[in-house]
């Protein structure tokens, strides 16, 4: 009989036509997992449902651990429903405007994914949820405010609001005691970097309105993940970005107004990944010195109005450079100091850097230099102090006037 159901798996896709009565679930006293859903081609769902509440619904099971209801169509579920077991709840693309009425005792509740559900206004508060871990909100465009109260959700791991365009600010000085990661991209109206502290390990900010990145970001001491990219109102970056001692990846690719790169003189031991593609850097200096492990991934725009005001860069210290890729997007560069890079071979892409003057490469770990280093026809000092495996140097170019070798063991 039906009180020997534990769950209903429902392809959404397969029913022409359902219409569902307010009871419709009454007599199943025992289901504990309940998935009306449709099935996905490259994330997209594959139709609309053809299910209909025409008067409303009254019942769902109080044992209820798992519920997914694609296009739900009500604005709240049942208000005598008890979710007091439900661990999981999936209402994607529903027109819920909050997910119940009045409060409700949902301790178990752990994940909750309302995606798409663009009539969404409210969540629960703490209270009600306690073990909230991560909550889905992407494309929840009437989705306006984050209450204050979203600090005390203490288990709180992911939040993510990706695509909520009504969002326009957040409270001030809320405090994350959990380690959080947080979803922002594409809340295009959001101006400001929201005031938020905490334990914050990844901060997403990609496609916003935003137009810098302030002084106040040195409070996220736990920052590791840090993407602003593709925001092209953005103009400036703080020089505070170097007290973020976890931060591990920089993403700033596509911040078309984005014209300078702040000095990074202090130690940032983590530090493995900036990207600055496509970024109008027009700083006569790049200074990255000391940054162990970076790997700079940077394709500038070819504009030779661009790149003509990108005259000293400095990578000292940075052991992961991928130099085939970077070399070739400095070809006017015409200073570049690559000293204890940790570098084991000079590739022919150093040939490219038609207007380096001063190259440096000292501290090295290479055997030898290409031949297209006679490429260089406007260096004229070249630096190779220190590299101690050097055992030969190739023809060089006519104009160098100072070559400074010492140290190089094995010549």
């Amino acid at each position: 009989g039906t009180d020997a159901i534990e769950g209903i798996f429902l392809d959404l896709s397969k029913i022409k036509v359902l219409h569902l009565g307010p009871r419709a679930f009454a007599n199943m006293s025992n289901p504990r997992l309940l998935k009306l859903y449709m099935p996905e081609h490259d994330g997209i769902p594959i139709m609309s449902t053809k299910v209909y509440l025409d008067q409303g619904l009254e019942y769902l099971p109080e044992e209820l651990r798992y519920l997914h209801w694609y296009e739900y169509p009500l604005k709240s579920l049942p208000l005598d429903f008890e979710p007091e077991n439900l661990v999981a709840l999936n209402l994607p693309y529903s027109k819920v405007k909050q997910i119940w009425d009045g409060k409700k005792d949902a301790s178990k509740l752990n994940y909750i994914d309302l995606h798409h559900s663009n009539k969404l206004i409210r969540i629960p508060e703490p209270s009600e949820i306690p073990n909230l871990e991560k909550i889905n909100l992407w494309n929840c465009t009437n989705f306006a405010y984050i209450p204050q109260y979203i600090q005390n959700f203490s288990n709180l791991g992911t939040l993510c609001l990706s695509g909520c365009e009504s969002l326009r600010c957040f409270s001030s000085n809320i405090h994350f005691a959990s380690s959080i990661k947080i979803d922002f991209s594409f809340c295009v109206n959001l101006t400001e970097l929201p005031q938020i502290l905490g334990n914050i390990k990844e901060l997403n900010l990609r496609k916003t309105a935003i137009g810098e990145v302030p002084l106040s970001i040195e409070r996220l001491t736990s920052l590791e993940v840090l993407d602003v990219s593709h925001c092209t109102r953005l103009k400036r970056l703080s020089t505070s970005i170097c007290k973020l001692k976890s931060l591990c990846r920089l993403e700033l690719q596509h911040c078309s107004e984005l014209e300078s790169f702040p000095e990074i003189l202090e130690e940032m031991e983590c530090l493995e990944y900036i990207n600055l593609s496509w970024t109008p850097i027009k700083e006569r200096h790049l200074q990255l010195n000391a940054l162990d492990g970076l790997q700079l991934y940077c394709q500038l725009p070819s504009s030779a109005a661009d790149l003509n005001e990108f005259k000293s860069v400095a990578f000292s210290g940075c052991k992961n450079l991928v130099l085939p890729l970077l070399l070739p997007v400095l070809s006017s560069v015409r200073s570049l100091d690559l000293r204890d890079c940790g570098i084991t071979k000079i590739p022919k892409e150093i040939g490219s850097l038609s207007s380096v003057e001063v190259l440096d490469l000292s501290g090295n770990k290479f055997e030898s230099l290409p031949a297209s280093v006679k490429q260089l026809s406007q260096l004229k000092c070249l630096y190779l102090r220190n590299c101690n495996m050097l055992q030969s140097i190739p023809e060089l170019p006519l104009r160098l006037e100072r070559l400074d070798a010492r140290n190089c063991k094995r010549l």
